[in-house]
């Protein structure tokens, strides 16, 4: 089984901070890979000095038919399924891309910078912009997130604002609803209901990155300040703790992260065919939990460097439009 990897390399020249892998599951083999393309503007002059991230990396993956999609700071690369450049759609509302879907209109991306979600259609032309700190249900509902408005007049691809509250992440949608996870807050937004979809915050959860839907009505969110997978069935929830493959000793006590120190975060989470789970870590490697979420059943090691991580993947399979 193939799974498209993104990769980033924090404090690397922009030029070599985003690598986009194909990797056997079953041998850990690398079978392709390369780098993709530097954002348009050049920011990381304003990074912090144990900061090493800002526009560098490949973040979310979705494979979807024979192409696979993944998001850079500003842009998302189509490629081939040997990873040759097919296409890249940009736009001037995109703003430190985190994760996307693919639909049948186009993409819906998190401009995570600016706290912001855009809908636009496969030549990166915007038809809805949905802000979480101009949203007045949004402000109301006791997260204690500050009204910021976004300037609509100027290219977003160029900046990189100091305060984002919320983080935003992946997407997932709910019968006619979109649905956004805001990362610092730990809660799915129902963007058109106006309202929480979903709360982590019940079991303690911080730093939610990722989650899945199942068909059988659970949801799967990766806990990153905890280093664990958590399952909701109805009300209740168990966990995984997958924080020792993400143990490393040379991660500097003064990474800007300080939440990830003992053991690196999760960032990447997909369900495989057979209903086990892939979960993305740093030092970047691919973890392989079982479906009741009881046990690791294979870690996949891709470096071993503390400034290299998995953002995204992805199983290379059938048709995920929606």
């Amino acid at each position: 089984m193939l799974v498209a990897v993104a990769l980033t390399y924090r404090f690397a020249s922009l030029k070599q901070s985003a690598e986009i892998l194909l990797v056997d599951l079953d041998s850990g083999d690398v079978v392709q890979r390369r780098w993709l393309p530097p954002p348009m503007f050049d920011l990381t002059l304003g990074d912090r000095p144990t900061g090493g991230g800002r526009q560098r990396g490949a973040r979310g993956v979705r494979c979807v038919e024979d192409k696979i999609y993944v998001a850079t700071f500003d842009t998302i690369h189509v490629l081939d399924a040997n990873l040759r450049s097919v296409e890249q759609v940009t736009s001037d509302r995109f703003c430190d891309i985190h994760e996307f879907s693919v639909v049948k209109a186009g993409f819906v991306v998190t401009s995570t910078r600016m706290d912001a979600v855009v809908w636009c259609d496969i030549r990166g032309s915007v038809s809805r912009v949905w802000c979480a700190t101009e949203d007045e249900s949004l402000l109301s509902a006791g997260l204690e997130i500050p009204r910021m408005l976004r300037d609509r007049e100027c290219d977003w691809r160029a900046m990189y604002p100091s305060d984002n509250p919320t983080h935003l992440n992946a997407i997932s949608f709910s019968r006619d609803s979109t649905l956004v996870a805001l990362h610092n807050q730990g809660v799915l937004w129902d963007i058109d209901g106006e309202s929480i979809w979903h709360d982590a915050r019940e079991a303690e959860a911080r730093k939610t990155h990722n989650h899945i839907r199942l068909s059988d009505g659970r949801i799967i969110v990766n806990d990153t300040s905890h280093g664990r997978l958590i399952q909701w069935d109805q009300d209740r929830w168990v966990s995984i703790d997958l924080s020792q493959p993400g143990v490393c000793p040379d991660r500097p006590r003064g990474l800007s992260a300080s939440w990830a120190i003992e053991h690196g975060w999760l960032r990447g989470l997909v369900e495989m065919g057979d209903g086990r789970f892939l979960a993305g870590q740093c030092p970047a490697a691919i973890i392989i939990v079982d479906k009741q979420l009881n046990h690791i059943e294979k870690i996949v090691r891709l470096h071993h460097d503390w400034r290299v991580s998995v953002n995204g993947l992805d199983v290379l399979g059938p048709d995920k439009t929606v």
